[in-house]
C-alpha cells in the first residue's frame, strides 16, 4: 500500500485549517461561535477521511514492492466495517472520558485561581447581610440568594453600603489601595445571554481602581469615560441585547471587552459611578423602568455594593479582614484567598473522583481492547489458516494482526483526543459547562492542556501495544491445519 501525495497534502491542510479556525478565535456573538465550531469541525472531518480513506490505495499485482502487510489489514478492516467501527467507538469514548475529566476539573480549578490572581484584590468587603459561602463562585461578588418564582429565576439584592465606607475601609492599618463597586441592577436577556443566563450592569470607580486596571489595555477612566462600558467576556454586542444597549436613558458605548474567565465577570457590564447616577436620575425624573422591561433601580446616589481592597506588601489578609470586620459598621470582610479555597473544594473532591473513574476507565479499555483482539482472530481464524498453508510465517500472522488490532485502537483514541481538544478550545463549550455543571471553567493553560494531551496520547499507545501483544499471542499459537478447521465450521 502507498500514499497518493495530493489527497494527503489536502488532507493535512484542511485538518491544519480546522484545528486553526477553532483555536484562533473566541467571539462574543454566540451565532459566529457556532459557526466558527461547525466550519471547524467540517475541515477536520475532511482532513480526516482525506489522510486516512483517500490517499491510501493498494498495490498492483505487477508492482514490484513486495510488502503486502497493509493491504490485507486495509481489505480486513473493510471487510468487517461494522465490528473495526463499534470497537473503535467505544475506544474512543473511553479516551474521550478520560481526557474530558481532566481537562474539566483541572478547567474549574484554573478559572478560580486566575480569576482571583487578576482581581489583584486582598481581601471582599461586602453588607454583612450578604452570605457568600453558600454561592457560586461566579456570582457571589454581587448577587444575594437566588430563588426560583413561577419557573422564572430571581436575584435578590444585598442591602447597600453607604459610600463613606470606602474610606473608613481605606483608613484601616496596612491597606494600599480600596476601591468601590455598585451593583446597580440585573436583567435576563431574551433566549440567554451565555452560561449564567444574567447580566449585570456594575459602576466602578474611574480612579485608583486596580481590580480593572490590571485587565485593560487601556486604562479606565478612558474606557468608562462618558457613556463608555467595559464589557465581560461573554456580553455580546450590545445591538443583540434588550433594548440594544440603551438602559435608564443611557445608551451604553461599548469601549472595551475583558478576557473570559469562566466567572461571574464573564456576564458583567461595568460602567461609571457616573454613569450610575445618571441612570438613577433618569428614574427619579419620573420614567418608569418596568415599561421598558427593567426593575426598578433601589440604591441611592453615594451607596456602594463591595470594596476590593488590596494591602501593603508584607501585611496579613487575614487579619486585615479581621480588623475591616471589627472596625467598620455593617460589612463583613472575606479574604480572596478563603473565598476561592472554599469554592475549589467541592472540585478538589470532584478531581479525585475523575482521578479514580479515569483509572477505571483506562482498565476498561484495556479489558475492551483485549476482548476485541481475542473476537478479531477468532474470526480471522479461516483466513490465518490459508496464509500458514501458503507459507506464511508465525510472525508474518503475528505482525498482521497485531498491526490491525494497534491501528484501530491507536487511530480512534487519537480522534477523541482530537474531537476533545477541539470541544473544550471551543467558545461555544464555556457556556455549556457552566450550564451543565454550573461550575467556572475556563480551558487549562496551553502548557497544562498539552501536558494533559499528551498523557492521553502515552496512555492510547500504551492501550494500543498491549492490545496488539495480546492479539499477537493468540494468533500465533494457531496451527494451519487447526485454523482452517475451526474457522470452516
Amino acid at each position: 500500500m502507498t500514499l497518493r501525495a495530493a489527497p494527503l497534502l489536502g488532507g493535512l491542510v484542511a485538518l491544519v485549517g480546522g484545528i486553526g479556525l477553532i483555536a484562533a478565535f473566541a467571539p462574543t456573538d454566540h451565532l459566529i461561535a457556532y459557526a466558527q465550531v461547525g466550519s471547524g469541525v467540517l475541515a477536520v472531518t475532511v482532513g480526516l477521511y482525506l489522510i486516512l480513506i483517500v490517499s491510501w490505495h493498494d498495490l498492483r499485482d505487477h508492482d514490484p514492492r513486495s510488502p503486502r502487510l497493509y493491504s490485507l489489514v486495509r481489505r480486513e478492516v473493510r471487510r468487517r466495517a461494522l465490528r473495526t467501527a463499534s470497537s473503535g467507538a467505544a475506544i474512543a469514548v473511553l479516551v474521550g472520558i478520560l481526557l474530558s475529566s481532566m481537562l474539566l476539573t483541572n478547567g474549574a480549578a484554573y478559572s478560580i485561581s486566575s480569576t482571583k490572581d487578576k482581581l489583584g484584590a486582598d481581601v471582599l468587603v461586602v453588607p454583612r447581610q450578604t452570605s457568600l459561602s453558600a454561592q457560586p463562585f461566579y456570582t457571589l461578588t454581587y448577587t444575594g440568594s437566588s430563588a426560583a418564582a413561577s419557573g422564572t429565576l430571581s436575584f435578590s439584592i444585598p442591602p447597600y453600603l453607604e459610600g463613606n465606607v470606602t474610606q473608613q475601609v481605606a483608613s484601616i492599618s496596612g491597606v494600599k489601595q480600596a476601591t468601590p463597586q455598585l451593583l446597580v441592577t440585573y436583567f435576563f436577556p431574551s433566549g440567554g445571554c451565555g452560561g449564567l443566563d444574567v447580566v449585570y450592569i456594575v459602576g466602578a470607580a474611574t480612579t485608583g481602581n486596580f481590580v480593572l486596571d490590571s485587565w485593560l489595555p487601556t486604562n479606565v477612566g478612558q474606557s468608562l469615560g462618558g457613556s463608555g462600558a467595559i464589557a465581560g467576556g461573554e456580553i455580546p454586542e450590545f445591538s443583540q441585547l434588550p433594548a440594544q444597549g440603551q438602559y435608564y436613558g443611557v445608551q451604553l458605548q461599548r469601549q472595551a471587552t475583558l478576557p473570559r474567565t469562566g466567572t461571574f465577570l464573564d456576564h458583567v457590564i461595568f460602567v461609571s459611578m457616573e454613569t450610575a447616577n445618571k441612570m438613577l436620575q433618569w428614574q427619579k425624573a419620573g420614567n418608569d423602568p418596568t415599561r421598558y422591561g427593567m426593575q426598578a433601580l433601589s440604591f441611592q446616589e453615594g451607596q456602594i455594593s463591595a470594596v476590593f481592597v488590596k494591602f501593603k506588601d508584607g501585611a496579613n489578609p487575614a487579619d486585615g479582614a479581621a480588623a475591616v470586620s471589627a472596625r467598620v459598621s455593617g460589612v463583613r470582610a472575606y479574604t480572596l484567598d478563603s473565598i476561592a479555597k472554599a469554592a475549589a473544594v467541592q472540585y478538589s473532591g470532584l478531581l479525585s473522583i475523575f482521578s479514580l473513574s479515569g483509572v477505571l476507565v483506562w482498565v476498561g479499555s484495556l479489558a475492551l481492547v483485549a476482548t476485541v483482539a481475542s473476537l478479531a482472530t477468532n474470526e480471522m481464524r479461516g483466513e490465518i489458516g490459508v496464509i500458514r498453508s501458503l507459507g506464511g510465517s508465525r510472525g508474518f500472522v503475528r505482525k498482521m494482526v497485531a498491526t490491525q488490532s494497534a491501528l484501530t485502537t491507536s487511530v480512534a483514541g487519537l480522534m477523541a483526543i482530537l474531537a476533545v481538544w477541539i470541544a473544550f478550545n471551543s467558545p461555544v463549550v464555556y457556556d455549556s459547562v457552566i450550564l451543565a455543571f454550573k461550575m467556572p471553567y475556563v480551558p487549562p493553560s496551553p502548557s497544562l492542556t498539552g501536558l494533559y494531551v499528551a498523557m492521553a496520547v502515552l496512555i492510547v499507545m500504551v492501550t494500543a501495544g498491549i492490545g496488539a501483544l495480546l492479539a499477537a499471542r493468540i494468533s500465533g499459537r494457531m496451527e494451519a491445519y487447526e485454523a482452517i478447521r475451526k474457522g470452516a465450521r
